[in-house]
């Protein structure tokens, strides 16, 4: 059987399948390693999969653990002795959970439970979902990779089952209980000092309780937006988010017309999930960071300011007479504007979308625009997000 129906057998049971390709090969000819980030947030399908596989000097093919590969578990022992250890303690899972024989050690995979939140500081450092030990490290995080069988190790010899694995689903086990998981002595992470509600904070006060939905039971368009945005790194929240936001907001088109802090209460169970895959790899864990991030994301989708901007048109055109032209006439647009987002919020406005409303050029609009900030009756409250950002600048009229 050839590596690529190898592959494709093993990404039939959910799992994120990567090539690996050999190092000496690949140093000898100057070939770069497969650049596997992007099929941490989705599966390779067979034709992709096929692609992958063409490449030269490839040797070998791994999977990426967590969610992405149905919340695959690895707990990578480098030594026989810590292996053979606990084989001792826990001899019937040693016979029952598939296992790989490595260069030097073993490669035990299942399924984990998940962890009490207020738990995890018990057993990871920095993540709660991978571990690091002396004699090896525990993965449930789409941030690693495990080679498996028959792939060719470095050193010689190949990987190998030595308990295959089964017809159907790995087993679901607790991790904790099965000694594949134990504590670090390490203190709870310190959290970012962040702003509560009611104080500094810019996300509203909502009485809506947060019911986090599994990844499983949520919509198709919610799993695939969830896949398509999580962040793979620190620093990367914000932009996901914005990204999972436009997604959600595109394809529920139930939601135009409504405010962003009832379209926020709409979804936030969906953000919620997407907050609990994201917390591995976010540095501030605090949930009400990820839900401040999340408002603002919905107050800047670019579909929701058309369906906003939409209504706002009709009341202008209905109350404004024709006869008003010019600058009074967008001066009249954002006074509607001002009333259909609040007395305190500031709301995105651009010549193009100014120029529409009034029926002016987008370079007249624009002019109209500075001429009313100039003035001192609108006032600039956020810049141009910049081309292709998708955010207009913001504006608001200030109450004196």
């Amino acid at each position: 059987m050839q590596l690529i129906d190898i592959a494709i057998a093993y990404a039939a049971r959910g799992w994120s399948i990567i090539p690996v390709v050999d190092k000496r090969a690949r140093s000898a000819n100057g070939l770069w390693a497969v650049r596997w980030s992007k099929w941490v947030a989705r599966r390779p399908d067979e034709a992709q999969l096929r692609r992958l596989f063409r490449r030269k000097c490839i040797n070998g093919l791994a999977v990426i653990t967590g969610w992405i590969s149905d919340w695959l578990t690895c707990r990578d022992f480098d030594t026989l002795s810590s292996y053979s250890e606990w084989a001792r303690a826990f001899p019937q899972l040693a016979r029952t959970l598939p296992t790989v024989k490595t260069g030097r050690g073993y490669h035990v995979y299942f399924r984990a439970m998940s962890i009490p939140a207020n738990k995890r500081h018990l057993y990871f450092a920095h993540a709660w979902d991978y571990a690091k030990y002396a004699d090896g490290e525990y993965s449930c995080s789409n941030r690693h990779y495990f080679v498996l069988p028959p792939s060719v190790h470095p050193k010689g010899g190949n990987y190998a089952w030595i308990v295959p694995l089964p017809d159907g689903e790995l087993p679901l086990i607790d991790p904790v209980a099965a000694g594949l998981l134990v504590p670090l002595p390490v203190k709870p992470i310190k959290e970012r000092k962040v702003a509560s509600v009611g104080s500094e904070s810019t996300l509203p006060v909502s009485t809506v309780p947060i019911n986090s939905i599994a990844f499983d039971k949520c919509p198709r368009h919610v799993q695939e937006a969830i896949r398509a945005t999580l962040p793979t790194g620190y620093g990367q929240r914000d932009n996901a988010i914005f990204r999972f936001a436009t997604r959600l907001k595109c394809n529920m088109p139930e939601l135009d017309g409504l405010t962003p802090l009832a379209i926020a209460d709409r979804l936030r169970d969906y953000a919620h999930t997407w907050y609990e895959l994201a917390c591995p790899v976010i540095s501030t864990k605090s949930w009400l960071v990820t839900q401040e991030a999340f408002y603002r994301a919905i107050k800047r989708v670019v579909k929701g300011k058309r369906a906003y901007w939409n209504q706002i048109v009709e009341t202008f055109k209905a109350r404004t007479p024709d006869c008003v032209k010019g600058k009074e006439r967008l001066w009249a647009l954002c006074q509607v504007a001002q009333e259909h987002w609040g007395q305190l919020e500031h709301w995105p406005l651009s010549g193009e979308i100014a120029g529409k409303a009034i029926g002016c050029s987008q370079e007249a609009a624009a002019k109209h625009i500075r001429k009313l900030v100039s003035e001192g009756k609108l006032f600039h409250a956020k810049e141009y997000g910049g081309k292709g950002s998708g955010m207009a600048a913001e504006y608001w009229i200030p109450v004196f």
